[in-house]
């Protein structure tokens, strides 16, 4: 059976301030780490004894009927494009605590961006500098569980509100109804990868079942991994394979033009995902109210005489904003991108449709 629990993405903010004990433990790691301006209401944590970075903005619920578990995005100066680093923290009902950090292989497919739990590697956290552990174990695994976990997730605009989870009523239609999203999952082993020793279960394929009576916090931690949703929306739709080729492959092709001293150049690519050229122009111009909705929007500052801008310029993001309010780009997967002569590449989405089309 899959495990019993329910999983959720939460608003940092929002989740911070209901969660009084989770709030105070963070404010642990501020107190260990003085040497950057931190508060809980900043958008990450940062924690010099790791040399690491917790992201705050979006944290993955996990509820079972001994714990809540938190899961973190892990940020760096210099990241590791090939592995996803997560932070969990899971507070037990009896009052104890345990934390890990999780560092998954990136797997690349056509089918967009997965990570590799099965040869994940997992690293107790024993001490008191992210925040306090009661944790005393000397060792940890990751086990990849058999069947998916599924993450719910409510209504999106732009026929929802974004307030609705499944089965409430809601005004949301399609692709924009509340639902579940599905997918690999692990659970943490504390046994030494010994079924028979600590981590209170005794069926080493469900973390759920504890019919030998362990006590709370020796129930095996589920985790699912969490990844920057902008960033895996970049990556899926930089990977999808169209033509015999990715996006990204037609993105990069379309960089080598930024040494054009007259035209700007640019492509679109819609939902079937046909791709269509821009004609090319001092001042590049797209349809913003197309028959079929915008995948990506994809263009250049060229070399030109008089100078461009090397990020998205008032006029590029006006623009966009006049397909958004004629409901031709769904913002959940939208990418633009952006290449100019100098140097500079830029993937752009949009993670608030109302506020950005409240700006504009």
């Amino acid at each position: 059976m899959p495990p019993s629990l329910k999983a959720t993405i939460e608003r940092g903010g929002k989740l911070l301030k209901a969660n009084k004990t989770l709030n105070q433990q963070l404010s642990k790691l501020l107190i260990n780490n003085k040497t950057k301006k931190n508060t809980t209401a900043s958008r990450t944590i940062y924690s010099s004894q790791y040399n690491l970075s917790i992201d705050t903005t979006f944290i993955q619920l996990i509820e079972t009927a001994t714990y809540k578990s938190y899961t973190f995005i892990v940020e760096r100066d210099n990241p590791n494009p090939d592995v996803l680093e997560n932070y969990v923290l899971t507070n037990f009902n009896d009052d104890t605590s345990k934390q890990y950090l999780i560092t998954y292989p990136v797997l690349n497919s056509s089918s967009g961006q997965e990570y590799d739990i099965a040869n994940a590697s997992i690293q107790p956290i024993n001490d008191d500098i992210l925040t306090y552990s009661s944790d005393t174990s000397s060792c940890a695994s990751l086990v990849e569980y058999e069947y998916p976990v599924c993450v719910a997730y409510n209504c999106s605009r732009p026929t929802g509100n974004g307030q609705h989870s499944l089965g409430e009523t809601c005004s949301a239609v399609g692709e924009d109804r509340a639902g579940y999203n599905c997918t690999g999952g692990g659970w943490v082993d504390t046994g030494c990868g010994d079924p028979t020793s600590g981590g209170g279960t005794t069926n080493p394929t469900d973390p759920t079942d504890t019919t030998n009576g362990g006590s709370p916090n020796t129930d095996p931690t589920v985790v699912v991994p969490l990844d920057s949703i902008e960033c895996k929306k970049v990556n899926d739709m930089m990977n999808t394979v169209t033509g015999g080729t990715t996006l990204k492959n037609k993105i990069v092709e379309l960089a080598t033009e930024v040494n054009d001293v007259t035209n700007e150049h640019g492509l679109t690519i819609n939902e079937n995902y046909e791709i269509q050229n821009l004609n090319p122009a001092p001042f590049l111009t797209f349809d913003s109210n197309p028959s079929t909705a915008y995948k990506i929007i994809g263009h250049i500052h060229n070399n030109s005489t008089g100078g461009t801008y090397s990020v998205f310029s008032w006029a590029d993001l006006r623009k966009i904003s006049e397909v958004l309010h004629n409901n031709k780009l769904d913002a959940r997967k939208f990418v633009a991108t952006l290449s100019t002569s100098k140097g500079a590449h830029y993937a752009f989405t949009i993670n608030d449709q109302t506020k950005f089309n409240d700006f504009f």
